[in-house]
C-alpha cells in the first residue's frame, strides 16, 4: 500500500514509528526486544503502522498482532544488527546470497514471471503482486550480462505502487529476494514453477 493509499492517521503513525527523532534516518523495520535485549520479532514499519491503527479503531489492546512469519534476509539482518551480532548479520546476508545465486534456475531471464505474496496483517487482507521480466528496452552495456526490465503486470488491492519494478538491471530479482524474502516469492519459467515460495526451488 502506497503513502497515497494510507489514511492520514496511518501515515502519521508510520512517520512516527519510522523517524521518532528527526535527526536520524527513517527506519523501514522495527525490532521488538525482550527484557534481556534479545530480539523477539521484526516487522516492517508500514505493516506495524496498520496494526497500531487497527488497534486504535477497535479500542482493543488485546487485538491480535500479525502472526510471526519467517523474516526476509533484510529483516533478519536488521534484527542481528539491533542485537549487535555483526557475525549473524553478515552470515545471514551471505547465506541468502548463496541460496539465491546457487539456485538451479538462477539467473533470472527474460520471460520469467515472478509473484510475491504478502501475508494478512490485522484487518489488512493478504495480497500480492506479479511481475514480468523482459529484455531491456533501452541501450545495452558494452560488456557484461544482458540488461533486463521487471515490470508489474498485476496486483491485489493492498499493495504498493510496484516498488520492486526494475529497469536496465543485470539482476532485477535481487532486491525482491532480499527485501520480501524467498519464502514469499514464486518464480515461473516457461510455464513451470521453478521456485515455490516456502517450498523453495522445484525440480
Amino acid at each position: 500500500m502506497s503513502e497515497t493509499q494510507m489514511t492520514p492517521l496511518t501515515a502519521a503513525i508510520k512517520s512516527a514509528l519510522a523517524q521518532p527523532d528527526p535527526h536520524v534516518a527513517p527506519a523501514v523495520v522495527v525490532v521488538g526486544q525482550a527484557a534481556t535485549g534479545d530480539p523477539v520479532w521484526t516487522v516492517q514499519v508500514q505493516m506495524l503502522a496498520h496494526v497500531v491503527h487497527q488497534r486504535i479503531l477497535s479500542h482493543d489492546p488485546a487485538a491480535p498482532v500479525p502472526a510471526a512469519t519467517a523474516p526476509s534476509p533484510v529483516e533478519e539482518a536488521a534484527a542481528a544488527k539491533q542485537a549487535r551480532d555483526i557475525v549473524g548479520e553478515i552470515n545471514g546476508l551471505l547465506d541468502a546470497d548463496r541460496a539465491y545465486t546457487g539456485a538451479r534456475w538462477y539467473p533470472p531471464r527474460a520471460g520469467d514471471i515472478v509473484h510475491v505474496h504478502f501475508e494478512r496483517v490485522g484487518d489488512l487482507a493478504a495480497s500480492g503482486e506479479t511481475y514480468l521480466i523482459s529484455a531491456h528496452s533501452g541501450p545495452e552495456l558494452e560488456a557484461g550480462p544482458p540488461l533486463l526490465d521487471m515490470r508489474r503486470i498485476a496486483h491485489g488491492e493492498n499493495t504498493g505502487d510496484g516498488e520492486f519494478a526494475a529497469e536496465g538491471s543485470d539482476d532485477p530479482l535481487y532486491d525482491l529476494w532480499f527485501e520480501a524474502g524467498p519464502q514469499r516469492i514464486t518464480v515461473v519459467r516457461d510455464g513451470r514453477v521453478v521456485h515455490a515460495g516456502p517450498s523453495g526451488p522445484v525440480g
